[in-house]
């Protein structure tokens, strides 16, 4: 089976911009603290579109059907990744954000709460 080379270079073109963001998100989350937030956040926002550029991309390629599964799991994960930057530069930025509230409530961080409200739980 032969794959066409527009193919293998957007599947290239998403696989280093996302990784890339998903290790500066582990990276965040190690340097996470309440009142750093809005600095972390700007580190990572630049990742959104570092993502989104090429998740269009090979989105917008045709694709064999025995290949659609990996199509379908990249796509996922990069929406999940941009979907993920978004709400921490979001979170980061509002007062009444569950980061904020965090640091407003007690005035220090409780990592097992802002996990929780984070992800809605």
């Amino acid at each position: 089976m032969s794959v066409a080379p527009e193919l293998l270079e957007a599947v290239g073109g998403l696989l280093q911009p996302l990784l890339q963001t998903l290790e500066r998100v582990v990276w965040v989350q190690r340097h996470l603290y309440p009142p750093q937030a809005p600095r972390l956040a700007r580190e990572l926002a630049p990742c959104r579109e570092t993502v989104a550029g090429p998740l269009q991309a090979l989105e917008a390629q045709d694709w064999p059907e025995d290949l659609r599964f990996m199509r379908d799991r990249l796509v996922a994960a990069a929406r999940q990744t941009v979907e993920l930057v978004e709400a921490f530069v979001e979170a980061s930025q509002s007062p009444e954000g569950p980061i904020g509230r965090e640091v407003a409530a007690s005035g220090r961080i409780d990592g097992r709460r802002c996990r929780e409200r984070l992800s809605g739980s």
